[in-house]
Formats: C-alpha cells, structure tokens, sequence
C-alpha cells in the first residue's frame, strides 16, 4: 500500500514556499524597480499552481487508498456477500475520479495555463515597449543581497523536492520543485543586475534586457505545456511505466532532475519513443565520452578568454578583480586571468570614429510613393529619400529678421518666418585620453552625439536658410566643430573632433520637388534681373557716348567755322607782302605750285620758244603697239609718256 500522507503534506509545504517566493518577489520588485522580478511572480505562481495540481492528484489517490482499505476491512468482516459488489463499485468510481482527474482535467488545464502564460507574457512585453524610461534601485546592493538570499532558498528548496519526488507517490512535485528553481535563477538574475546597477554597468538598459529575456523563456515554457497535450497524446505507452505528471516542464527537467544532462536526455526519449535509450550503446556513449568531451570544450573555451589581442590601431585597459590598471597597453597579445576575473577593454584610439547626426545610417528598403523612388547610391536629389529617417531642423530666416523692427512690420505684427531643413552632418572623432573616454563617463560617444546634436540645433536656429545651404558651409562647419571641441573639453570626454560635414542639407524631401520649382523660379528671377540690367547698361553708355560724339562734332566745327576766316586773312596778308616785294616771282611761284599741286595728275607739255606766234600741232592719242617688241620697258615707256 502506498503511502500518500507525506506527498500530500509535501504538496502543502511547496505551495507555501511558493506562496513566501511570490510576496518576496512583489516586494523585491517594488523595493527595487526591478523589472526582472516581473518573471518571478509568473513563476512563483505557476509553482503555487504545480503544488495545487500536485494536491489534487494525491487527494484522490489517499482517498482511493481509503476506500480500499474499507474493502479490505468488510471482506475480512463479513467475506463475501452480496453488499461486496456495491463496495467494489465505489472503489471502482473513487479509481475512476482518480484517472479522470488526469485524463480530462490535467489536458484542458495545462492547455489553459499555457496559454495563459504566453498571453500574460506577450501582454507584459508590449507594456514594456510603451515605456520610454525605466527606474533605477535606490539602494540596489541591499536588494541584490536580499534577492541572492532568496535565490539559494529557492535553489536548496527546489533540489529537496525534485530529489523528493523520485519516491513513491511523490512524483506530481517534481513540476513544482522545476518551477521552484527557475524561480530561484530569476532572483540570481535579478541580483546581478542589482550589482550591475550598483557598480555603474549599463544601468538604464541591463535590467530591460534581462527581464525580456526571461519573460521570453516563460513564453517558451508556455508553448510547451501546449504542445505538450499533443505530444502526450501521441506518445506510445509502455507497460508498468511510472506516472508522469503533464504539465512538468521537459526543458526545465534538463537542468532540475538528478543524473545529469545525458541521462535527462534519455529519460526523455524514453518517455517519447517508448523504449530504453538508456539501456542503448548511444546512451553509454553520450555519457561517458561525450558529456566529458563537452564539458572539456567548454572549460576550453572559458580558458581562452585568458589570451586578448590588442589590434595595432587600439589601446586596451586591464581590470584586474575592478581595479584599473595605471597605463594603457598597447597593440600586441597580452595573458590574463579568466573572465570574469580580470578584463581587458580594447578601444580604437588611433581609429578615426564617426558619429551620424541628423540621420539614420541603416541600410535602406526601397519603398516607392509619391515622394520617394528607386533608391540611388549615386545620384543624391532633394525629391529623393536617400537615408532611412532624416531630422528636420528649424533654420531662421535672414530676410524676415531684416524686415521686422521691434517686432512689427509696417504697423502690423510680423509674422515668423522660417525653414524647416534636413541634415546629413557626420562627425568623425577620436580618442585623446583613453581613462576619460572610458570612465569619465559611462558613454562618451553617446554623450559626444547628444552634445553635438544639441549644438546642432542651435546654430542652424540662427543661421540663414539660404546662406547655409549655399555658400557658408564651410564657416558653419568650422563653427561647429569649434563649439563641439569646446563643450567636449568642458565635459571631459577625452575626445578630439577632427571633422563635421555639413555638405549634407538640403531641404526635407517631402517639399524637395516643390523646393525645386521655387529656387528654379528665383534663378530666372535672377536671369531677368541681369538682363534688364545689361540691357540699361548697354544702352545708357551708348547714349552716353552718342552724346558726346555729338558735343565734339560740334565743337570742332564752331572751331573749324571761327578759324579758317582768320587764318585765310593772315595767308592773304602774308601773300600781299611778297607780292609787292616780287610781283614776277610771286606770280611764277604761285603757278608752278598750281601746277605741281593741282596737276599733278595731269600731263604737262613744256616748250621753249621765244616767239608767241608759232603754231603747235599736238598728238595727245596714245600709240597702239602693233607687237611685242613695240611695248616700251622701264623708264623708255615712261619717257615717252611724258
């Protein structure tokens, strides 16, 4: 006869452990704004629940074990009658609740605790995305004590009931004690990042990112208990095999029951297929040559953590047991002790770094709409997307300022006007002390890009639209660079800024098109403007000096008309002075000098001859030539001539 005080007993005690781990879990979690103990009230519950099932089960078996005790007792009273047929029949239906209670019941309420379990998960996750900052401990390294205390209660507890339930009756507490102990790896979880919050490492993250993964191995789990129901009932059954509970956890049984990895495996195959795996030449293998062999491997691993190989671009930093070392170590292969016992954190201080501002550096989908096309890598537009998300910046407007005066325009208020502008602004950066860099701060090239993107928007709020975008690119690179190096010598980042690009803006792509067509207009604009002023140009000094052709002609001839009389009075003057002092020679100069001058062109025939009354018969035709040797040559034609 099996005993079946203790398991039910054992039940009790489980679940008020369960009930301690539950309320020490809210309390850790509102104590210390953990969001990792969020897992444990799920699985200090489901522990509550793994011993309430455990209850049930051996309820029903202590009262089938009661009934046949009182069959036994009537047969020995009374032997055999007609009354024993209807105390048989109890016995039959005390067995028959029994079986029912884990053919019926134990599926449909796995398959709704597991689903329960994945929806409360998925739901506590979408919680945590809609959060944008999460709270810190204030006193962590108490709640890190306090929740590694609980983690080796947890722990001890968990191994007592699953060494437990390999006796007789006390199988239905091996799911609970699986339970128990993951429960207890959720409070060792949650201390180490207590410690970590403690001791500055990554304080704002570590504790989300430890919660999601554990609400994603309950999501696992959950999944299992469902399919499960399928795999229990397809699995072939073999006869006078031990009772296994159907909600206990195949995966957490990996790490939970006794016997190791390799024997878990088996015990599992042997559940599933049916025969003794265990009892295989495989299972002799995989246990003592492939688990050792595993387990080398792994130590192996963990050793090589002891050799690191500082690149010839980097400086490393030795953290022996927390304590820095003095100098940095250069490039070269270093010896170590194993992590996490000392570290040693390579940066790439001779590396130039950079920091995207303005825009996100992922690689991007096409995604064709009305204002983005196929995406080019060659040939950037305004109307095109060319990044995966841009920031849009405020950027002032020069003429606006210009025309408002006191905050009026014309007697009315002015309106604001200004521009909104994308920018693509990479900075490029360096490490100048590496101990600043490093633990000056937690993040310093987080902090370098907050900074820089601060001094980002407040340069481009007061600087023109148009002047940045076209030709004070490079003043405002400049400026930039110089207030960014500035503000981070002034945090102690221990960086050097060694370029910002501003080559970048243009504005928003959504106006690009539009931008387009406007600045289009502004250049003809600007092309009419030119012309019409080429044009007046062209004509004013053609007028101009149309005018002053004029001017002169008339003044050279008002000069011309008032000297030529004066100067034909003088010559007359000066030729009656030699006329009476020669008249014969006067006469005879003037006419030689008539002739000479004015026919000069004309030919003259002189002749000697004293008498006036002689008669000259002159032959003025020109001579034909009859032939060649008749042409005159050189000076004789000449001669002839005159």
């Amino acid at each position: 006869m099996k005993e079946t005080g203790r398991p039910f007993t054992l039940s009790w005690v489980v679940a008020l452990i369960g009930y301690g781990l539950l309320f020490a879990a809210i309390f850790v979690a509102k104590s210390a704004n953990s969001n990792t103990m969020v897992a444990g009230y799920f699985a200090a519950a489901m522990t509550i629940l793994m011993a309430k099932f455990a209850m049930g089960r051996t309820r029903l078996e202590k009262r089938r074990q009661a009934e046949e005790q009182e069959l036994e007792a009537y047969r020995r009273t009374h032997g055999t009658t007609d009354l024993f047929g209807d105390a048989d029949e109890a016995v039959r239906l005390a067995a028959r609740a029994s079986e029912q209670y884990v053919k019926y019941f134990m599926p449909v309420a796995t398959v709704l605790l597991g689903l329960v379990l994945v929806a409360v998960s998925m739901n506590t996750w979408r919680g945590w995305s809609r959060l944008v900052a999460f709270p810190l401990a204030e006193k962590p390294l108490a709640m890190a004590a306090i929740s590694l205390a609980l983690c080796i209660v947890a722990i001890i507890a968990s191994s007592y009931f699953v060494g437990v339930s390999r006796e007789a009756g006390c199988r239905w507490l091996r799911p609970a004690g699986s339970w128990m102990f993951f429960t207890g790896m959720i409070f060792l979880a949650n201390a180490m990042v207590l410690a970590c919050e403690h001791f500055g490492r990554w304080p704002d993250v570590i504790d989300i990112r430890v919660a999601r993964v554990a609400v994603a191995i309950l999501v696992v789990l959950g999944a299992e208990l469902v399919f499960s129901v399928v795999i229990e009932f397809y699995r072939p059954r073999m006869p006078g095999e031990q009772e296994r509970p159907l909600p206990e956890s195949r995966l957490l049984a990996l790490f939970t029951e006794p016997g190791g990895v390799a024997r878990n495996i088996a015990a599992s195959l042997d559940y599933q297929f049916g025969f003794r795996v265990s009892e295989a030449r495989f299972y002799r293998f995989l246990e003592r040559i492939m688990v050792p062999f595993v387990l080398f491997l792994v130590l192996l691993l963990w050793l090589l953590t002891c050799l690191v190989i500082v690149k010839t671009d980097e400086n490393g930093l030795r953290e022996t047991f927390g304590r820095i070392a003095p100098e940095p170590l250069t490039a070269g292969a270093y010896l170590k002790l194993p992590t996490p016992f000392e570290r040693i954190h390579r940066f790439p201080v001779h590396r130039i770094q950079r920091i995207p501002l303005g825009y996100s550096d992922e690689a991007e989908t096409a995604m064709p709409d009305e204002h983005t096309g196929p995406i080019s890598h060659e040939i950037i537009v305004w109307s095109r997307r060319h990044r995966t998300s841009e920031t849009k910046y405020i950027v002032a407007s020069k003429l606006a300022g210009d025309a408002v005066i006191g905050g009026e325009l014309s007697g009315v208020k002015a309106p604001v006007s200004v521009y909104s502008l994308s920018a693509d602004v990479p900075l490029y950066f360096r490490v100048r002390d590496l101990f600043q860099y490093r633990y000056g701060h937690r993040d310093a090239t987080k902090t370098l890009q907050l900074v820089a993107s601060r001094e980002i928007v407040h340069y481009l709020s007061a600087v023109d639209f148009f002047a940045i975008l076209t030709g004070g690119r490079q003043e405002g690179a400049e400026f930039l660079k110089q207030r960014i190096q500035d503000k981070a010598d002034e945090l102690g980042l221990g960086i050097e800024v060694v370029f910002v690009g501003l080559q970048g803006l243009h504005p928003p792509v959504e106006v690009g098109g539009k931008f387009d067509e406007v600045a289009a207009a502004s250049e003809e604009r600007e092309e009419i403007i030119l012309k019409a002023e080429a044009y007046h140009i062209h004509n004013v000094m053609a007028a101009i000096g149309e005018r002053f052709r004029i001017v002169s002609a008339a003044e050279a001839y008002r000069a011309q008309q008032m000297s030529e009389p004066l100067a034909i009075a003088s010559r007359f003057l000066k030729q009656l002075i030699g006329y009476e002092s020669c008249p014969q020679v006067f006469i005879l100069y003037n006419l030689l000098d008539v002739i000479e001058t004015e026919g000069a062109q004309a030919r003259k025939f002189i002749v000697a001859a004293d008498s006036s009354n002689q008669v000259y018969i002159l032959d003025l035709l020109e001579k034909i030539t009859s032939g060649l040797l008749d042409i005159p040559v050189g000076g004789a034609a000449e001669a002839n001539g005159n």
